[in-house]
């Protein structure tokens, strides 16, 4: 079985090379020396990395499908002591049962339910087959009347209906099978790849199955001209029966990512020396700035913090709400109208929007970070939009493209 949803996300191989390659040098670096990923010295500059997020490592992006995933395992036995049962054989002997309890134990996780080694049979529905760049393979995937139609993906925040769509583009059509879906649903994540597995991990541990995902460093201009920012973008791609449509998959992935989270208690984590840690060698422009850029909420950020660097409660919320309606966001994110509403009802709008962009050395760069972080034309005011000569539809476009794909969104353009 080549389905992506039955195969261990990343293989060992990769696993044991977690956080050891530096995606924007492609050179190898000591574990004990994860600082010095931040900094790229040569003879003739210095030019400096900076995490957006907390405690942030850049994510190496080479990653490929990896063996049977537990469940994939469960599935095969359930169904081979189910037929060797039918024909009266035993391929599977008592013995055996054992040895796999042994080793789902010790190296899946598995919670020693014994009703995953009963025999039953339990109908396959189709593969979903991803090629080496987890883009869908049409040719291979079995699924039935899974869409594939561009068009439905991009109108249906619209409640656009299927039926409305003229020869719905649907592979593997069957009139008697429901209507399948897949979506790739992006987020930002905190952390570096040892980070990132160890949640998914924790997740799939504690849910039963695996989803594929992989994941991507990103970078934008900070405004400085020796430093750049980076965050990682990890991908999940949803194939499931009771996923009919966006909003239901980005909520699957919200609590598939919280059920891996480790539950700290407040008092561990000393968030006030985090945070003057970071901010510690930055002038008070530049801590405002990133502050306000990080999408935390007022109730996130010590007070000694807001005190220091002259921020109130109200410009925090509104920056948040609009990093928090940009695509890239899943957990908590919210619509860009509401934002929007929110942002219109508060005197501090174009303020907030101001220091957030301020720090960049031409409208350019302002412009790759607006593009970048892919936030929406609803939550920039006017004057800002005038001042930097962001056009709408622009905006709007590089918006969608970022939610549904830039050749599913072109495909449209050009119907």
């Amino acid at each position: 079985m080549y389905d992506a949803r039955l195969r261990e996300p990343i293989r060992k191989s990769r696993i044991k090379r977690l956080d050891t390659i530096s995606p924007f040098t492609g050179e190898r670096y000591e574990a004990q020396e994860q600082l010095d990923i931040f900094t790229v010295h040569e003879e003739k500059e210095e030019f400096s990395y900076e995490p957006v997020c907390l405690d942030g490592l850049p994510a190496y992006p080479d990653l490929a499908l990896g063996s049977y995933s537990l469940e994939a395992r469960i599935f095969l036995l359930k169904n081979v002591l189910h037929y060797q049962a039918e024909a009266e054989m035993e391929f599977v002997t008592p013995d055996d049962i054992e040895y796999i309890k042994k080793v789902w134990s010790e190296e899946l996780g598995w919670d020693g339910d014994e009703t995953d080694i009963r025999p039953e049979k339990i109908q396959y529905e189709g593969a979903l087959v991803l090629d080496a760049e987890y883009r869908l393979n049409h040719t291979e995937t079995t699924i039935p009347n899974l869409v594939v139609d561009p068009r439905y993906y991009l109108a249906e925040e619209s409640g656009v209906s299927l039926d409305v769509i003229k020869n719905l583009n649907v592979l593997n059509p069957d009139p008697k099978a429901e209507h399948r879906f897949i979506y790739y649903v992006t987020i930002d994540f905190g952390g570096g790849e040892k980070d990132i597995w160890s949640t998914f991990e924790k997740s799939k541990r504690k849910t039963g199955y695996a989803v594929p995902y992989y994941w991507q460093p990103v970078t934008a201009s900070s405004g400085s001209s020796n430093i750049t920012d980076y965050w990682n973008n990890v991908t999940v791609i949803v194939c499931r029966p009771e996923i009919c449509n966006l909003a239901d998959a980005q909520q699957f992935v919200e609590s598939y990512i919280a059920a891996g989270e480790d539950i700290i208690e407040p008092e561990v984590t000393n968030w006030e020396r985090i945070y003057w840690s970071i901010i510690k060698d930055k002038t008070i422009e530049e801590s405002r700035r990133f502050i306000l850029r990080s999408g935390n909420q007022p109730g996130e950020i010590p007070d000694s913090i807001k005190k220091y660097v002259g921020l109130i409660d109200e410009e925090i919320t509104i920056a948040s709400l609009i990093m928090k309606s940009s695509v890239n966001t899943v957990l908590f994110r919210i619509d860009p109208e509401d934002a929007r509403r929110a942002c219109e009802a508060s005197t501090l709008w174009n303020k907030v929007v101001g220091i957030k962009l301020s720090g960049y050395d031409n409208g350019q760069t302002v412009r790759e970070f607006i593009m970048t972080k892919g936030l929406h034309p609803r939550v920039l005011p006017a004057p800002i939009m005038y001042l930097y000569n962001l056009s709408e539809k622009e905006l709007f476009w590089n918006y969608q493209m970022k939610l549904y794909g830039e050749n599913d969104v072109i495909d449209i353009w050009h119907c």
